[in-house]
């Protein structure tokens, strides 16, 4: 709009991604990361955490210290997944697949907002 260009080009997609990059950093920051699921955001933070390593579904349960019922941990797993801040990957273990859960590189661009500013 600014450039006065009748045409939607790359580079207006990535000023307005930007733009919303901006303004959901500064939400999180104001508002913190908390999405209102306590289970949703510990897992997330682990996540964070774990980085490039990944949690296997076993992992997560028991850093809920095995009190999370398997659905409620589904959920929690469902809506990162549904805000696209979490990813899972199936791996073959001889026997029946692992499931491995990572943050998604959203989740990292923010990553300045899960640190303790103290």
């Amino acid at each position: 709009m600014l450039d006065r260009s009748d045409i939607v080009r790359a580079e207006h997609l990535g000023a307005a991604l930007a733009v919303w990059e901006h303004c959901l950093g500064s939400a999180q920051f104001i508002f913190g990361e908390a999405s209102g699921d306590p289970v949703a955001d510990r897992i997330q933070e682990a996540l964070l955490d774990a980085g490039a390593q990944g949690l296997t579904r076993t992992q997560i349960r028991n850093l809920l210290g095995k009190h999370e019922s398997g659905d409620r941990i589904a959920r929690a797993l469902n809506q990162l997944t549904m805000h696209e801040v979490a990813k899972c990957e199936r791996r073959s273990s001889g026997g029946r697949d692992v499931e491995i859960w990572f943050a998604t590189e959203a989740t990292k661009a923010t990553e300045v907002w899960h640190t303790d500013p103290a």
